[in-house]
């Protein structure tokens, strides 16, 4: 399956469908988040053989996240997350740290806040606690996975925002 195909092109208007329908129906932050294993068992429902693993995944949700964006709605590929130890969604894999570093993306509005990105919003705990933003906290999931992604978190809790900066110096 590639960029371009039919059927790639099914299953990122699929998968976009799928994780709007999780925002949407969520009853809280943690309901709407999908593991890579759970969408590709919903594509798999569609007839669209997508491997949780290696590609085509990314491919397909970062088209799905520039579609969005395009059309200035949130990034849903955020809701889809890792599967922790005790099965439990965990935080997006590195790969979507990945690719908003190659793709910045800026969410233009009255609210600028990063919640707008993430279909359901964060936790209340990210507004309050700057700990939660810490940077090299290899004890939490979310730090780690920003933080192997080669970004630091800078946030900005008056504004309900935050921004990932690239390590190292570089910029966009």
């Amino acid at each position: 399956m590639r960029a371009g195909e039919p059927e790639f092109e099914q299953a990122v208007e699929v998968s976009v469908a799928i994780l709007r329908e999780a925002a949407r129906d969520s009853r809280d932050d943690s309901d709407a988040l999908v593991t890579y294993r759970q969408l590709s068992d919903l594509l798999a429902q569609h007839g669209l053989q997508v491997p949780y693993h290696g590609r085509p995944m990314p491919y397909i949700l970062e088209e799905a996240s520039l579609r969005e964006h395009a059309a200035n709605r949130g990034m849903v590929s955020a809701l889809v997350v890792k599967q922790g130890r005790d099965g439990k969604p965990t935080t997006p894999s590195g790969g979507f740290y990945r690719m908003a570093r190659r793709r910045p993306f800026v969410r233009r509005g009255a609210n600028d806040g990063i919640s707008e990105l993430v279909p359901g919003g964060l936790p209340p705990s990210t507004y309050r606690h700057e700990a939660w933003w810490a940077n090299g906290d290899r004890s939490h999931s979310h730090s780690r996975a920003w933080g192997d992604a080669g970004f630091t978190a800078h946030p900005e809790l008056a504004r309900r925002a935050v921004r990932f900066v690239p390590q190292h110096g570089v910029s966009w």
